[in-house]
Protein backbone atom coordinates (compact mmCIF):
# COMPACT_ATOMS: atom_id res chain seq x y z
CA UNK A 1 0.00 0.00 0.00
CA UNK A 2 1.12 3.51 -0.97
CA UNK A 3 0.55 6.21 1.55
CA UNK A 4 1.30 9.84 0.55
CA UNK A 5 2.03 12.78 2.63
CA UNK A 6 2.85 16.09 1.53
CA UNK A 7 5.92 16.32 -0.51
CA UNK A 8 6.56 12.50 -0.02
CA UNK A 9 5.41 9.67 -1.26
CA UNK A 10 5.78 6.24 0.69
CA UNK A 11 5.54 2.51 1.07
CA UNK A 12 3.45 1.54 3.70
CA UNK A 13 4.02 -2.20 3.39
CA UNK A 14 7.96 -1.21 2.32
CA UNK A 15 8.35 0.48 5.68
CA UNK A 16 6.68 -2.25 7.67
CA UNK A 17 7.65 -5.42 6.58
CA UNK A 18 11.19 -4.52 4.92
CA UNK A 19 11.91 -2.74 2.16
CA UNK A 20 11.36 -4.48 -1.58
CA UNK A 21 14.17 -6.30 -3.47
CA UNK A 22 14.15 -5.70 -7.26
CA UNK A 23 13.88 -8.18 -9.42
CA UNK A 24 15.12 -8.75 -13.00
CA UNK A 25 14.57 -5.22 -15.22
CA UNK A 26 13.84 -3.53 -11.74
CA UNK A 27 10.55 -5.81 -11.51
CA UNK A 28 9.64 -5.41 -7.34
CA UNK A 29 9.65 -8.79 -5.21
CA UNK A 30 7.18 -8.47 -2.53
CA UNK A 31 8.01 -9.09 0.87
CA UNK A 32 6.54 -12.41 2.79
CA UNK A 33 3.10 -12.58 3.06
CA UNK A 34 2.31 -11.79 6.76
CA UNK A 35 0.19 -13.63 8.75
CA UNK A 36 -3.38 -12.10 9.73
CA UNK A 37 -2.19 -12.04 13.46
CA UNK A 38 0.90 -9.63 11.91
CA UNK A 39 -1.95 -7.62 10.39
CA UNK A 40 -2.84 -6.17 13.84
CA UNK A 41 -0.40 -2.92 12.93
CA UNK A 42 -1.38 -2.47 9.89
CA UNK A 43 -4.67 -2.30 10.21
CA UNK A 44 -4.54 0.04 13.00
CA UNK A 45 -2.12 2.24 11.14
CA UNK A 46 -4.66 1.97 7.38
CA UNK A 47 -7.59 2.91 9.57
CA UNK A 48 -6.16 5.93 11.90
CA UNK A 49 -5.08 7.96 9.02
CA UNK A 50 -8.56 8.54 7.68
CA UNK A 51 -9.72 11.64 8.92
CA UNK A 52 -13.43 12.48 9.02
CA UNK A 53 -14.96 15.43 7.10
CA UNK A 54 -14.12 18.77 8.52
CA UNK A 55 -18.01 20.70 8.62
CA UNK A 56 -20.20 17.70 7.93
CA UNK A 57 -22.90 20.16 8.09
CA UNK A 58 -21.78 21.80 5.07
CA UNK A 59 -21.03 19.07 2.64
CA UNK A 60 -24.55 17.34 3.34
CA UNK A 61 -27.58 19.28 2.26
CA UNK A 62 -29.75 16.85 3.81
CA UNK A 63 -29.70 14.21 6.06
CA UNK A 64 -29.66 11.00 4.47
CA UNK A 65 -32.48 8.10 5.38
CA UNK A 66 -31.20 4.48 5.67
CA UNK A 67 -34.71 3.34 6.07
CA UNK A 68 -35.29 3.81 2.23
CA UNK A 69 -32.99 0.87 1.61
CA UNK A 70 -34.67 -2.54 0.78
CA UNK A 71 -33.65 -6.04 -0.23
CA UNK A 72 -29.77 -6.47 -0.88
CA UNK A 73 -28.95 -3.09 -1.32
CA UNK A 74 -29.59 -2.65 2.73
CA UNK A 75 -26.52 -5.31 3.56
CA UNK A 76 -24.22 -2.05 2.96
CA UNK A 77 -25.27 -1.26 6.09
CA UNK A 78 -24.42 -4.27 7.78
CA UNK A 79 -20.43 -3.76 7.05
CA UNK A 80 -20.80 0.00 7.73
CA UNK A 81 -21.70 -1.22 11.20
CA UNK A 82 -19.36 -3.72 11.82
CA UNK A 83 -16.69 -1.01 10.77
CA UNK A 84 -18.17 1.88 12.81
CA UNK A 85 -18.85 -0.52 16.18
CA UNK A 86 -15.14 -1.62 16.22
CA UNK A 87 -13.46 0.08 18.22
CA UNK A 88 -15.86 -0.05 21.20
CA UNK A 89 -17.00 -3.83 20.66
CA UNK A 90 -13.33 -5.01 19.80
CA UNK A 91 -10.73 -1.88 21.59
CA UNK A 92 -7.73 -4.89 21.43
CA UNK A 93 -7.59 -4.81 17.62
CA UNK A 94 -6.67 -1.25 17.72
CA UNK A 95 -9.34 -0.75 14.65
CA UNK A 96 -10.50 2.22 13.90
CA UNK A 97 -12.58 3.82 10.42
CA UNK A 98 -13.42 7.28 11.36
CA UNK A 99 -15.37 8.06 8.14
CA UNK A 100 -17.69 4.51 8.81
CA UNK A 101 -18.32 6.41 12.15
CA UNK A 102 -19.50 9.64 10.88
CA UNK A 103 -21.72 8.02 8.37
CA UNK A 104 -23.52 5.39 10.92
CA UNK A 105 -23.87 9.04 12.89
CA UNK A 106 -25.10 10.81 10.22
CA UNK A 107 -27.98 7.86 9.75
CA UNK A 108 -28.76 7.26 12.95
CA UNK A 109 -28.05 3.84 12.13
CA UNK A 110 -28.65 1.39 14.92
CA UNK A 111 -25.02 -0.81 15.33
CA UNK A 112 -25.47 -2.97 17.67
CA UNK A 113 -28.58 -4.30 15.53
CA UNK A 114 -26.89 -4.67 12.21
CA UNK A 115 -23.68 -5.91 13.74
CA UNK A 116 -25.57 -8.30 15.21
CA UNK A 117 -22.40 -11.38 15.84
CA UNK A 118 -19.38 -10.63 16.91
CA UNK A 119 -18.30 -13.21 14.36
CA UNK A 120 -19.72 -11.46 11.45
CA UNK A 121 -18.25 -8.44 11.94
CA UNK A 122 -14.73 -10.00 13.21
CA UNK A 123 -15.50 -11.08 9.25
CA UNK A 124 -16.07 -7.83 8.02
CA UNK A 125 -12.85 -6.54 9.78
CA UNK A 126 -10.88 -9.69 8.49
CA UNK A 127 -12.52 -9.05 5.05
CA UNK A 128 -11.29 -5.59 4.76
CA UNK A 129 -7.38 -5.97 6.08
CA UNK A 130 -6.88 -8.59 3.27
CA UNK A 131 -8.77 -6.36 0.54
CA UNK A 132 -6.49 -3.69 1.36
CA UNK A 133 -3.57 -6.10 1.28
CA UNK A 134 -4.37 -6.85 -2.26
CA UNK A 135 -5.08 -3.62 -3.73
CA UNK A 136 -1.78 -2.44 -1.88
CA UNK A 137 0.08 -5.39 -4.05
CA UNK A 138 -1.55 -4.33 -6.77
CA UNK A 139 -0.55 -0.40 -7.35
CA UNK A 140 2.55 -1.03 -5.52
CA UNK A 141 3.10 -2.91 -9.26
CA UNK A 142 0.52 -0.21 -11.22
CA UNK A 143 0.90 3.08 -9.44
CA UNK A 144 -1.23 4.24 -11.76
CA UNK A 145 -3.91 1.71 -11.51
CA UNK A 146 -7.58 1.64 -12.52
CA UNK A 147 -9.87 0.06 -9.10
CA UNK A 148 -13.23 -1.37 -10.29
CA UNK A 149 -15.41 -1.71 -7.12
CA UNK A 150 -18.39 -3.54 -7.78
CA UNK A 151 -20.95 -3.35 -4.91
CA UNK A 152 -19.06 -1.15 -3.42
CA UNK A 153 -22.00 0.30 -0.78
CA UNK A 154 -20.34 2.38 1.68
CA UNK A 155 -16.79 1.78 1.74
CA UNK A 156 -14.28 3.96 2.59
CA UNK A 157 -11.50 2.03 1.00
CA UNK A 158 -10.73 4.39 -1.62
CA UNK A 159 -9.73 7.19 0.96
CA UNK A 160 -7.58 4.94 3.03
CA UNK A 161 -5.59 3.41 -0.48
CA UNK A 162 -5.58 6.40 -2.40
CA UNK A 163 -1.89 6.75 -3.50
CA UNK A 164 -2.03 9.74 -5.47
CA UNK A 165 -2.21 8.70 -8.86
CA UNK A 166 -4.64 5.60 -8.91
CA UNK A 167 -8.41 5.79 -10.52
CA UNK A 168 -11.15 4.77 -8.40
CA UNK A 169 -14.84 4.06 -9.84
CA UNK A 170 -16.81 2.81 -7.23
CA UNK A 171 -20.46 1.08 -8.48
CA UNK A 172 -23.55 -0.09 -6.89
CA UNK A 173 -27.65 0.52 -6.74
CA UNK A 174 -28.93 4.25 -7.70
CA UNK A 175 -29.65 4.21 -3.90
CA UNK A 176 -26.60 2.62 -2.70
CA UNK A 177 -24.85 6.02 -4.77
CA UNK A 178 -26.88 8.38 -3.81
CA UNK A 179 -26.39 7.56 0.01
CA UNK A 180 -22.51 7.61 -0.93
CA UNK A 181 -22.82 10.90 -2.20
CA UNK A 182 -24.29 11.93 0.32
CA UNK A 183 -22.37 10.32 3.19
CA UNK A 184 -18.68 10.52 2.14
CA UNK A 185 -16.56 13.18 1.06
CA UNK A 186 -15.73 12.87 -2.72
CA UNK A 187 -12.19 12.59 -3.77
CA UNK A 188 -10.39 13.79 -6.79
CA UNK A 189 -9.80 10.56 -8.95
CA UNK A 190 -12.48 8.71 -7.46
CA UNK A 191 -16.11 8.22 -9.59
CA UNK A 192 -19.65 6.81 -8.36
CA UNK A 193 -21.74 5.15 -11.05
CA UNK A 194 -25.24 4.04 -10.68
CA UNK A 195 -25.89 0.77 -12.27
CA UNK A 196 -27.20 -2.83 -11.30
CA UNK A 197 -25.15 -6.20 -11.58
CA UNK A 198 -27.87 -8.14 -12.33
CA UNK A 199 -28.78 -6.33 -15.79
CA UNK A 200 -26.39 -7.07 -19.30
CA UNK A 201 -26.09 -3.52 -19.79
CA UNK A 202 -24.50 -3.12 -16.53
CA UNK A 203 -21.01 -2.10 -17.74
CA UNK A 204 -22.20 0.77 -20.29
CA UNK A 205 -21.67 3.62 -18.98
CA UNK A 206 -18.35 3.17 -17.05
CA UNK A 207 -15.98 5.86 -17.21
CA UNK A 208 -12.93 2.98 -17.69
CA UNK A 209 -9.79 3.98 -19.29
CA UNK A 210 -6.77 1.81 -20.66
CA UNK A 211 -4.93 0.87 -17.59
CA UNK A 212 -4.09 -1.86 -15.43
CA UNK A 213 -7.36 -2.61 -13.83
CA UNK A 214 -7.98 -4.63 -10.56
CA UNK A 215 -11.62 -5.49 -10.02
CA UNK A 216 -13.10 -5.87 -6.52
CA UNK A 217 -16.55 -7.18 -5.50
CA UNK A 218 -17.16 -7.33 -2.01
CA UNK A 219 -20.23 -9.06 -0.52
CA UNK A 220 -22.01 -9.17 -3.87
CA UNK A 221 -21.64 -12.60 -5.50
CA UNK A 222 -23.44 -14.65 -2.96
CA UNK A 223 -26.52 -12.80 -3.12
CA UNK A 224 -26.50 -13.23 -7.56
CA UNK A 225 -27.57 -16.16 -9.47
CA UNK A 226 -25.46 -18.31 -10.34
CA UNK A 227 -25.61 -17.61 -13.83
CA UNK A 228 -25.30 -13.88 -13.55
CA UNK A 229 -22.04 -14.48 -11.72
CA UNK A 230 -20.58 -16.46 -14.69
CA UNK A 231 -22.07 -13.49 -17.18
CA UNK A 232 -20.45 -10.98 -14.84
CA UNK A 233 -16.79 -13.13 -14.84
CA UNK A 234 -17.43 -12.72 -18.56
CA UNK A 235 -18.35 -9.17 -18.81
CA UNK A 236 -15.33 -8.60 -16.69
CA UNK A 237 -12.90 -10.80 -19.05
CA UNK A 238 -14.48 -8.65 -22.30
CA UNK A 239 -13.95 -4.92 -20.80
CA UNK A 240 -10.44 -6.21 -19.51
CA UNK A 241 -8.88 -7.08 -22.90
CA UNK A 242 -5.73 -6.22 -23.80
CA UNK A 243 -4.81 -5.21 -20.14
CA UNK A 244 -3.15 -6.22 -17.38
CA UNK A 245 -6.08 -7.30 -14.87
CA UNK A 246 -6.84 -8.90 -11.90
CA UNK A 247 -10.20 -9.54 -10.16
CA UNK A 248 -11.05 -10.26 -6.11
CA UNK A 249 -14.15 -11.32 -4.84
CA UNK A 250 -15.10 -13.00 -1.77
CA UNK A 251 -17.86 -15.87 -1.37
CA UNK A 252 -19.53 -18.46 0.63
CA UNK A 253 -19.64 -22.04 0.93
CA UNK A 254 -22.61 -23.52 -0.99
CA UNK A 255 -23.84 -25.09 2.19
CA UNK A 256 -25.12 -21.31 3.16
CA UNK A 257 -27.29 -20.58 0.01
CA UNK A 258 -30.86 -20.36 0.99
CA UNK A 259 -30.24 -20.78 4.73
CA UNK A 260 -32.49 -17.47 6.12
CA UNK A 261 -30.05 -17.80 9.69
CA UNK A 262 -27.10 -16.67 7.48
CA UNK A 263 -28.94 -13.58 6.82
CA UNK A 264 -28.28 -10.56 9.50
CA UNK A 265 -31.44 -10.88 11.71
CA UNK A 266 -32.10 -6.90 11.08
CA UNK A 267 -32.06 -7.66 6.84
CA UNK A 268 -33.52 -10.73 7.03
CA UNK A 269 -37.08 -9.37 9.42
CA UNK A 270 -37.20 -5.99 7.18
CA UNK A 271 -37.76 -7.63 3.90
CA UNK A 272 -39.26 -10.87 5.07
CA UNK A 273 -42.03 -8.30 5.88
CA UNK A 274 -41.98 -7.25 2.64
CA UNK A 275 -42.28 -10.42 0.60
CA UNK A 276 -38.81 -10.29 -0.49
CA UNK A 277 -36.61 -12.55 1.54
CA UNK A 278 -32.51 -11.91 1.41
CA UNK A 279 -30.41 -15.21 0.69
CA UNK A 280 -27.49 -16.28 -0.22
CA UNK A 281 -27.41 -17.78 -3.76
CA UNK A 282 -24.09 -18.57 -5.03
CA UNK A 283 -21.60 -20.24 -3.17
CA UNK A 284 -19.12 -23.60 -3.61
CA UNK A 285 -17.99 -26.40 -2.49
CA UNK A 286 -14.58 -26.59 -4.03
CA UNK A 287 -12.14 -24.55 -4.94
CA UNK A 288 -11.99 -25.41 -8.98
CA UNK A 289 -15.60 -24.04 -8.90
CA UNK A 290 -14.38 -20.82 -8.58
CA UNK A 291 -13.14 -20.12 -11.95
CA UNK A 292 -15.26 -23.01 -13.65
CA UNK A 293 -16.07 -22.63 -17.17
CA UNK A 294 -14.61 -18.87 -17.21
CA UNK A 295 -11.04 -19.30 -19.79
CA UNK A 296 -9.95 -15.83 -19.23
CA UNK A 297 -9.53 -15.95 -15.02
CA UNK A 298 -6.90 -17.96 -13.33
CA UNK A 299 -6.65 -18.80 -9.85
CA UNK A 300 -3.66 -17.45 -8.25
CA UNK A 301 -4.85 -17.99 -4.61
CA UNK A 302 -7.81 -18.47 -2.13
CA UNK A 303 -7.68 -16.84 0.74
CA UNK A 304 -9.72 -18.08 4.04
CA UNK A 305 -11.41 -15.07 5.83
CA UNK A 306 -10.42 -15.68 9.32
CA UNK A 307 -11.12 -12.63 12.18
CA UNK A 308 -7.70 -11.69 13.39
CA UNK A 309 -7.90 -12.39 17.08
CA UNK A 310 -8.97 -16.33 16.72
CA UNK A 311 -6.72 -17.20 13.23
CA UNK A 312 -4.28 -18.97 15.39
CA UNK A 313 -6.72 -21.23 17.45
CA UNK A 314 -8.82 -21.54 14.46
CA UNK A 315 -5.96 -23.28 12.26
CA UNK A 316 -5.14 -25.18 15.43
CA UNK A 317 -8.88 -26.69 15.81
CA UNK A 318 -8.82 -27.15 12.16
CA UNK A 319 -5.51 -29.59 12.29
CA UNK A 320 -7.01 -30.85 15.34
CA UNK A 321 -9.88 -32.15 14.11
CA UNK A 322 -8.79 -32.58 10.42
CA UNK A 323 -5.11 -33.74 10.76
CA UNK A 324 -5.74 -35.76 6.89
CA UNK A 325 -7.23 -32.32 4.89
CA UNK A 326 -9.43 -29.43 5.80
CA UNK A 327 -13.55 -28.99 6.29
CA UNK A 328 -14.16 -27.88 3.11
CA UNK A 329 -14.44 -24.27 1.92
CA UNK A 330 -15.20 -21.84 4.21
CA UNK A 331 -16.17 -17.79 3.40
CA UNK A 332 -12.84 -16.86 1.19
CA UNK A 333 -11.36 -14.38 -0.69
CA UNK A 334 -10.55 -15.77 -4.05
CA UNK A 335 -7.58 -13.30 -6.18
CA UNK A 336 -7.74 -14.41 -10.10
CA UNK A 337 -5.43 -13.36 -12.91
CA UNK A 338 -6.58 -12.21 -16.51
CA UNK A 339 -5.19 -15.44 -19.06
CA UNK A 340 -2.89 -13.54 -21.59
CA UNK A 341 -5.17 -12.83 -24.45
CA UNK A 342 -4.08 -15.19 -27.42
CA UNK A 343 -1.59 -13.51 -29.75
Amino acid sequence: MVLTTPGRTTNAAASQSGAMSAGPQGTPTPPARPTLMDALAPIASRHTQIKPPPSPSAMRPRRPNAAELRGVAETALISLAARAVAPKRFPHLRFRDPLAEAAARDLRLDVERYADTDQRSLDIIARSWILDELVGGFTSRFANAQILNLGAGLTTQFHRMDNGFMTWIDVDLPEIVELRNALLPSRARQRSVASDLNRQDWAQSLPLRKAPTLVLIEGVTMFLDPAVVRRLFDDLAAITTGLDAELVFDFVPKALCGRPDAINAVVRGRNEAGGKPVLFRWGIRRDRELNAGVKEWTLVRNLPIEPPAQAAPRKLMNRLLNPFGGSGPRRGIAQMRRAPDPA
